[in-house]
């Protein structure tokens, strides 16, 4: 029997979640949901001229098929239309083995907890793309610091999209750290522009949040030419500094007798991760860990936004 697999929205980050399933040696059925016609044609192209392979692809500009079940549905669109595109999805009693979803998963409570209740309604298994845990670099990096407390967990840069990138590294404390449960958070926010996407935006400032009243995360995007990005893991006796834009991390800690050891630091392309879904070498993170960390930055964002907009909280963050 051939799996279905289904993509709904197939931008840059869809295009390379489709680049991986390609990989998959296995015969598949592949149903592509791209309303955007140019983006349709591209895909074709780029499909005809650069791969081989023995799937089988269906491209639909809206979710027009019923009653298919499908091995793996990735949705990888814009925050904002996500909840309505799971509705239409199950609405035509379509149903999914595994879910993958792209963050920021909602732009407001409402949607996140929505999407939530969706999903937890059919029990099926459902991840968020929040990759950095399934780096081979940071797996080693949490075995360094096993069952030691991380106390600060800083990210410093710029032009990093506070906004749109927040999630990913709050997702990364959680998988070094473990679990938490009280949360306190706070921002220096001090700028809100458009993004590259339009009708979405960014933010540039700082957050700071405390974890169980003894650790903190701080993560700040400032202004300057060079894109800068280093993210400290600090303990009562380490220290290891990852610089991602470098491929380095910088190992230092006393336990193991360590001084500014100097590491290779490897990012895998997203085209080589999520082939493993298929083949159930799931390491994301789950919807329902992932919403605790959405819920503690939407708040946040929410928090500015009302005050940036007068209580109006109705903008977009993908």
């Amino acid at each position: 029997m051939v799996d279905n697999i289904c993509i709904i929205g197939c931008g840059n980050i869809g295009f390379k979640h489709l680049e991986s399933i390609l990989k998959f040696k296995k015969k598949l059925n592949i149903i592509i949901v791209e309303k955007n016609s140019d983006r349709q044609k591209k895909i074709i192209n780029s499909l005809n001229n650069s791969f081989r392979y023995s799937h089988s692809i269906k491209f639909y500009k809206y979710i027009k098929f019923s009653l298919l079940n499908f091995k793996l549905l990735i949705v990888s669109t814009n925050s904002d239309t996500r909840k309505d595109i799971l509705c239409n999805f199950f609405t035509k009693k379509n149903s999914a083995e595994t879910i993958l979803l792209e963050k920021i998963l909602a732009p407001n409570l409402s949607n996140l907890n929505k999407i939530v209740e969706i999903i937890n309604n059919r029990k099926i298994k459902s991840y968020v793309n929040c990759a950095r845990r399934m780096y081979k670099s940071y797996q080693v990096l949490k075995k360094m610091i096993g069952k030691r407390k991380i106390l600060q967990f800083n990210v410093k840069g710029s032009n990093w999209g506070l906004a749109s990138n927040s999630i990913h590294m709050l997702d990364l404390f959680g998988y070094l750290y473990g679990n938490f449960s009280n949360v306190k958070s706070s921002h220096d926010l001090k700028k809100i522009y458009p993004s590259k996407r339009r009708r979405f935006y960014e933010l540039r400032g700082k957050i700071k949040i405390i974890i169980n009243n003894s650790s903190t995360i701080t993560m700040e995007d400032l202004i300057n030419k060079k894109n800068k990005f280093e993210i400290e893991i600090v303990g009562k006796n380490f220290k290891y500094t990852v610089k991602e834009f470098e491929n380095k991390v910088i190992y230092n800690d006393k336990v193991k007798n360590l001084i500014n050891k100097v590491h290779l630091f490897d990012v895998p392309f997203q085209s080589s991760l999520t082939s493993e879904l298929l083949y159930k070498k799931i390491k994301l993170t789950s919807l329902y860990e992932s919403y605790k960390y959405h819920k503690i930055l939407i708040k946040l964002f929410d928090s500015y936004f009302k005050m940036f907009k007068k209580n109006n909280t109705n903008y977009l963050i993908t």
